[in-house]
């Protein structure tokens, strides 16, 4: 009978295995075969994981398929980023797919990079007498420590290694590839996207339809003059709005694209305005350049998933999701209007359309009246102009 160790908050998969194998006295194959019911596997990192099975072995000990999955892998944030369907997270659940363990950690079967913050660590160590991988810290987007502010220290761990081994952080901090600066100046862009990809992490709400979404990313798109009413892509536009979002020339950002494997801005759009491999988790760089953060884009999904039928509410339910979401929008927009009139002495309807046309354009089709109160139309002059007095 195993012993199993208690799970500990943002843990990943990987983690809790190193740690039954170490209580237990296991080799980490032989673990990777009692968990996941597997007769020999040859690689622990590339094993498939029957999650339905796993919580059979463990007899419930880290709850429901359900809980795991939102505990301790990326599935559900691919959900919530339209990368995965709820039919495919159910095939999860109930064991039908059996995605490997490098799936599970790190939202990708290839292209692993194992991040620690030096901080998190020491405070592990007190609190739990030794040190373990996070999993916000594994997301392709993170570059940052939320919790503490520094750079993320990168190891240096190949696939090859962990076919048979299942390390912990402590085993190979020797290993950094490069490491963090904590009196460095902090790239305020790069922080703000940990930030965005913690908080889907963090999201254990029920995921909107893949159409929903996906519908979503295309109503930023409009909104930010991007994408035509035929859904065809303004990519001079859309370019232009991803060069003032981000510094594509500055290393941090070069960085972060790289490991959303991301090599041209428009590879964002693949799997919403075309028929393309998707990049997972580069999603989140564009939830942050359509609508600055996840409270707000999961505001417009659920207006979306309301309008579209997505779950089938019905009645008071449905008028109060579709008040929230309306309401959030109305809101934000509004005061993006007024913060622009604030900030100028003599505020136009031009320029604020020029400054903050995804808000402008919102007011616009779901707020003319208030708009025009705010910032009337100049009048136009008609018939001939005087030339001479």
């Amino acid at each position: 009978m195993l012993i199993l160790p208690e799970l500990w908050p943002d843990e990943t998969m990987c983690s809790l295995w190193a740690k039954i194998a170490r209580i237990n006295g296991l080799r980490h194959l032989e673990v990777a075969g009692i968990l996941t019911g597997e007769e020999r596997p040859t690689s622990v990192i590339g094993c498939p994981v029957n999650i339905k099975y796993f919580c059979e072995v463990t007899k419930g000990a880290y709850g429901s398929p359900v809980d795991l999955l939102r505990q301790i892998t990326m599935l559900p944030a691919l959900a919530h980023l339209g990368v995965l369907s709820a039919s495919t997270l159910a095939d999860v659940e109930n064991g039908t797919t059996r995605p490997d363990l490098g799936m599970l950690e790190f939202g990708a079967s290839r292209g692993h990079y194992w991040r620690v913050c030096k901080k998190c660590m020491e405070q592990d160590a007190k609190k739990f007498g030794v040190a373990y991988w996070h999993r916000a810290h594994q997301l392709p987007t993170s570059q940052y420590c939320t919790e503490h502010g520094l750079m993320l220290d990168r190891l240096n761990l190949r696939r090859v290694q962990l076919h048979e081994n299942l390390v912990l952080p402590f085993e190979v901090t020797a290993q950094i590839e490069y490491g963090s600066n904590a009196e460095g100046e902090r790239n305020s862009m790069c922080f703000d996207v940990s930030i965005l990809g913690r908080d889907v992490l963090a999201d254990h709400s029920v995921q909107f339809s893949k159409k929903a979404i996906l519908e979503t990313y295309k109503t930023g798109l409009l909104q930010m003059g991007c994408l035509t009413g035929t859904e065809i892509v303004c990519f001079a536009e859309y370019l232009k709005k991803f060069g003032q979002e981000y510094d594509v020339k500055a290393s941090s950002i070069a960085s972060l694209l790289y490991q959303t494997k991301v090599s041209h801005p428009r590879q964002l759009l693949y799997g919403i305005t075309n028929e393309l491999e998707c990049r997972p988790f580069a999603r989140v760089l564009l939830v942050r350049l359509l609508f600055g953060t996840w409270a707000a884009f999961k505001a417009q999904c659920s207006w979306n998933d309301v309008l579209g039928g997505g779950n089938k509410i019905v009645g008071s339910e449905s008028q109060k999701l579709m008040g929230y979401s309306f309401a959030a929008m109305l809101n934000k927009n509004r005061q993006a209007c007024l913060d622009y009139k604030a900030s100028r002495i003599a505020p136009t309807r031009f320029e604020f359309m020029r400054v903050s046309y995804r808000a402008f354009r919102w007011l616009r089709q779901n707020d003319r009246v208030w708009l025009d109160e705010a910032l009337p139309m100049q009048p136009r002059i008609m018939g001939q102009k005087t030339l001479f007095k």
